[in-house]
């Protein structure tokens, strides 16, 4: 699944307000509302009233045609970019917001933005270079050239042309900073990848080979032979000392079986720790001075039928969650989750609405149906409380189920919540 993520280098002065548009603890109606960003202090939404797509650009609207954002836009320069990365003109409009002048124009660039939120780029896979772009002077500087490992003999004989592409796994970690993941195909599969490798990139002078640190090892140890695996970059912390990725694999079983699994490392790719694996889509994002503070995610309430029957998947009702990647939240949660002891240590320092969702987590994992939207659509984001069969069969009691370490872990949690 293409994660929906967006944009980068700003002008505007910081205006904390922006951080007020939305609560961490509450949800966004998603029936209309289609998208939200706050960069600074502008906010862009997109909404659909009467069956018509429209943008607002701090509640104004800016475009009454039908404009509709495939992915989220680009900030850049006193620019809003919307649709750049879109090829097919038909499809979706281009169109470009000047926030200084408030008008609205067409243009005709494409170019490509990480999932890092750090970089706009553009790629040539006949060269295999990729370039750092500014689309307002169309400038471009090369940042790596993968020609010297793409280029390879094919089927015993040395060709000019390579098989090989980079493919859109592109994470700036910094400016100059950047994972990237290479597809090879041989011909023998299609469009598919015959083999994927993995290179952290630092400016254009190093690449580094870390395909074998993204290994799902613990599987490997099991005796279990994968397949393929897929690693992505979802989120880096906004220190920028930590990777949240996600790896999807298969295991050559009988029958063959798919998992998938998050992931934290360190910036050079130093495994930390498996996570909850989260199932989502990028609706939108919040960035203040250039930092990433929150993502909005989408994500279901517990709706029920008129007999008072859960409903299933996207039947639900469909709202919008703030998230924020924190590494050390994320640790707390895993530990609590797999019923591990939490100490002082593990939760000093998170915010009291993180604290909240923790101690919410070990009555989640028993699969408890909670009164509170929030906690309904924030735990829906991850596999095991968010799947269909969970869905249909939550719990209204589960003090039962709890164990010593889930009872010590509550009650260290709450004296953490009342020191705050």
């Amino acid at each position: 699944m293409k994660k929906l993520i967006y944009i980068f280098c700003f002008i505007f002065p910081l205006h904390m307000m922006a951080q007020s548009f939305i609560s961490m603890n509450e949800v966004l109606r998603s029936d209309t509302l289609i998208s939200y960003t706050i960069i600074d202090s502008v906010q862009i939404k997109q909404i659909l009233k009467s069956r018509h797509y429209q943008v607002l650009v701090n509640d104004r609207l800016i475009d009454s045609t039908g404009l509709r954002i495939q992915n989220l836009p680009i900030v850049f320069d006193n620019s809003i970019f919307f649709n750049a990365d879109i090829k097919e003109k038909d499809e979706y409009k281009k169109l470009l917001y000047n926030l200084s002048t408030q008008k609205v124009e067409k243009y005709d660039l494409t170019f490509d933005y990480d999932n890092g939120l750090n970089q706009i780029y553009i790629y040539e896979p006949l060269t295999a270079k990729i370039f750092i772009y500014n689309p307002i002077t169309g400038e471009k500087d090369i940042i790596v050239n993968f020609w010297d490992i793409v280029k390879k003999t094919v089927y015993g004989i040395d060709k000019e042309e390579h098989a090989d592409e980079i493919f859109d796994r592109i994470f700036f970690i910094s400016k100059q900073t950047a994972f990237i993941e290479l597809c090879y195909n041989d011909g023998s599969s299609g469009d598919g990848c015959t083999e994927r490798r993995y290179f952290l990139v630092y400016g254009t002078t190093q690449k580094i080979d870390i395909t074998k640190n993204l290994r799902p090892m613990d599987r490997i140890m099991a005796n279990e032979k994968l397949e393929s695996y897929i690693s992505s970059v979802d989120m880096i912390s906004t220190d920028g000392e930590y990777i949240k990725e996600s790896c999807l694999f298969w295991v050559d079983a009988k029958p063959s079986r798919q998992e998938r699994i998050s992931r934290l490392f360190d910036k050079k790719f130093n495994y930390i720790s498996d996570l909850l694996y989260l199932e989502y889509s990028t609706n939108g994002i919040n960035i203040q001075n250039g930092i990433v503070q929150n993502y909005f995610l989408n994500s279901i309430t517990d709706a029920k039928d008129s007999t008072n029957r859960y409903i299933g998947g996207y039947a639900n009702k469909r709202v919008i969650v703030p998230y924020k990647f924190n590494p050390f939240f994320e640790l707390a949660m895993y530990k609590a989750y797999n019923s591990n002891l939490l100490t002082n240590e593990d939760i000093k320092g998170l915010e009291k609405y993180e604290l909240g969702i923790l101690r919410n987590l070990i009555f989640a994992k028993y699969n408890y149906a909670f009164s509170s939207e929030f906690y309904q659509a924030y735990f829906n984001l991850y596999e095991f409380y968010g799947n269909d069969e969970a869905q249909k069969s939550r719990v209204k009691d589960v003090n039962n189920m709890l164990t010593e370490t889930d009872k010590a872990n509550i009650k260290l949690i709450k004296e953490m919540e009342n020191n705050l």
